[in-house]
């Protein structure tokens, strides 16, 4: 299988719900039950919505990012939780400090 971006549906679905598209012609309802490769991905953003909006209203305020919802997904906890504690580490005006931490 070739190389692909993480999270990105395989080549198979993307071959597969374009067929089903192509079969369906002008039909709409037909097109209603084709194969949606990006669905569980669009459902995940709609979930992160709030908690980057939370990280961007924070600005600089650091204790404002601690009070931050945190994802579902224990990964993205972990990534989130690293990052908050690089930057918790880091002395208030030392740019390289928070220029070194996880974004």
């Amino acid at each position: 299988e070739p190389e692909r971006e993480a999270g990105e549906p395989p080549a198979w679905r993307w071959k597969e719900a374009k067929e089903c598209h192509k079969s369906c012609g002008m039909d709409s309802e037909c097109h209603k039950k084709c194969p949606k490769p990006w669905e569980r991905f669009a459902k995940k953003c709609e979930m992160m919505k709030p908690i980057v909006e939370c990280h961007r209203s924070c600005g600089r305020d650091f204790a404002c990012h601690t009070k931050c919802p945190m994802p579902q997904c224990p990964r993205m906890q972990a990534k989130v939780q690293a990052a908050i504690d690089c930057h918790g580490a880091c002395q208030e005006g030392d740019r390289e400090c928070h220029r070194a931490c996880p974004k």
